[in-house]
């Protein structure tokens, strides 16, 4: 998973505002996946307000959760969750919760008489 120039350029831009990590949240299902909400923060945890053009991120950043996580997150009950970026650290943190569907099929006998109670 490589980055494009201008992937590398937004990624520059983000480390020249000294954010030390950013927070990705993400939602999918029923055959679509968004990037939700994008946050910044300094080394205390404080927000910040940085701009970037997260079009030239959005790739990117639907790559590195689809193949980072085991579950189809778009599709069907879908997925979702928060990437971290921790700048400081070079590390990427995944935290996903996927949605789950189950059938569960029994039968039931019973005197119909008596169910009715006659």
């Amino acid at each position: 998973m490589g980055l494009s120039l201008e992937e590398k350029l937004v990624m520059a831009k983000i480390k020249e505002h000294n954010v030390a990590y950013m927070e990705v949240r993400y939602d999918g299902g029923g055959d679509d996946g968004m990037i939700e909400d994008i946050e910044f923060y300094d080394i205390n945890g404080n927000r910040m307000n940085v701009t970037v053009d997260t079009d030239k991120l959005d790739n990117f950043l639907y790559e590195c959760i689809s193949n980072n996580v085991e579950w189809d997150w778009v599709n069907n009950e879908g997925g979702y969750g928060m990437l971290t970026f921790n700048f400081n650290h070079d590390e990427i943190k995944i935290d996903h919760t996927q949605r789950v569907t189950e059938d569960h099929e029994y039968d039931v006998s019973t005197e119909l008489n008596k169910y009715l109670g006659i």
